[in-house]
């Protein structure tokens, strides 16, 4: 199914659409996402407003923060109209506020949307350590438009992806609800734990050669925390 278009997510009820999700660490690789959620379908990159910033928290797995939003209670009560946390969905950088963790190139955040059944997503929630290691929140993504994007180097191998890609064409960037999991508490810069940086580098290869994912972002962005290198011996990993 082609993710709805903004105007849809405003006026349909939210238990008729779709649950997407949005990836944007070690589950950028479908090869872990397939393992972890079997049902999970990948339909291509999405990007969050340029006023987040991907990170290395705490913990040693990525997180991605928003300045306006520095805890879980004023996130969670800025909620607006399905899901929308008030003025987000059309929001650029933020006036007047520092882009905590980002270099001010403006790449916002990168990640590949998935559709999960519910049996999918109780087992992610598991992997994700809901409650205590990430929270669960809805916010606008913009699916990127592949015709506008060149960096995917051959087709993709995995379900739903060219399908996708054939069927949002001609849609510019449309943007929908999606569940991204969020860490609170832990939002200053830190190390990866070793054995992510291996899952990271596959999951950065598999998303640049899937999905598109910006060589720049990679560079600019992930790779200030991820060093490069093999991802031989990456497994799935009972967390993140």
């Amino acid at each position: 199914m082609a993710p709805a278009t903004t105007a849809s997510c405003l006026s349909e009820d939210p238990e008729s659409l779709p649950r997407y999700y949005f990836a944007y660490g070690s589950n950028l690789s479908p090869t872990q996402m397939i393992a972890r959620c079997p049902g999970s379908v990948p339909l291509g990159l999405a990007h969050l407003p340029h006023a987040w910033s991907w990170l290395i928290n705490g913990r040693g797995y990525a997180n991605v923060i928003h300045p306006s939003y520095p805890d879980s209670t004023s996130l969670l009560d800025g909620v607006g109209i399905m899901g929308f946390p008030d003025g987000m969905a059309a929001e650029a950088k933020p006036q007047g506020e520092a882009n905590r963790g980002d270099d001010d190139t403006g790449h916002g955040v990168y990640g590949v949307l998935y559709t999960l059944s519910t049996e999918d997503e109780a087992e992610l929630d598991i992997y994700e350590g809901v409650p205590y290691a990430y929270e669960k929140v809805m916010l606008p993504v913009q699916l990127i438009d592949p015709s506008l994007h060149s960096h995917a180097s051959q087709p993709s191998q995995y379900k739903g992806v060219e399908q996708a890609k054939q069927e949002n064409s001609k849609v510019v960037a449309p943007t929908v609800l999606a569940l991204v999991y969020l860490d609170f508490d832990r939002v200053v810069p830190d190390a990866p734990r070793t054995e992510y940086i291996a899952r990271m580098n596959r999951a950065i290869h598999e998303a640049q050669l899937s999905f598109g994912l910006p060589v720049d972002y990679v560079r600019h962005v992930m790779r200030k925390f991820i060093p490069e290198g093999d991802w031989e011996g990456a497994g799935i990993a009972p967390e993140d």
